[in-house]
């Protein structure tokens, strides 16, 4: 028996900057709102034939880096869906999407350079008043073993 293709997102989560220290979102919000644009869009039935293999696989809460799985037959309802979505938990945001891959192993280098882009960018950025255990925390976040199968 053949497993399911799937394709995998690598997002970017773009939150308005003076709103990001209120809220640190979780990987269960970000879902919750893909989830729910996705029935908004496409009734029940559409949300039922792509919940078989919807998942947010990767979340950042530092870096915003955001990877989602669905079916490759599926993943032009659920981009579409991401595309609407304004706000989570209230907070304005947007998604951009990085890459759209078939491949873990494709995902999984652009993954890892745009993490690797974005922690040199918090670490330079003056501005952004970030503390050492939150440098830390999304440095830890980098290091560990991404599983995306």
């Amino acid at each position: 028996m053949v497993a399911g293709k799937l394709r995998y997102l690598v997002l970017e989560l773009l939150i308005d900057a003076a709103r990001k220290k209120q809220h640190r979102f979780a990987q269960k919000h970000v879902f919750g709102a893909i989830k729910k644009s996705v029935q908004d869009n496409f009734g029940l039935y559409g949300a039922a034939i792509c919940a078989n293999y919807l998942q947010v696989k990767y979340f950042n809460p530092v870096t915003n880096i955001v990877v989602v799985r669905c079916s490759r037959q599926e993943y032009t309802k659920i981009w579409s869906s991401i595309t609407f979505i304004r706000a989570i938990e209230n907070i304005p945001t947007l998604f951009n999407l990085l890459i759209l891959s078939g491949s873990t192993r494709a995902c999984r280098k652009k993954l890892e350079q745009v993490e690797a882009d974005r922690l040199e960018l918090l670490e330079k950025t003056p501005g952004l008043n970030l503390s050492p255990e939150e440098i830390k925390e999304a440095q830890a976040y980098t290091k560990r073993n991404v599983s995306l199968e």
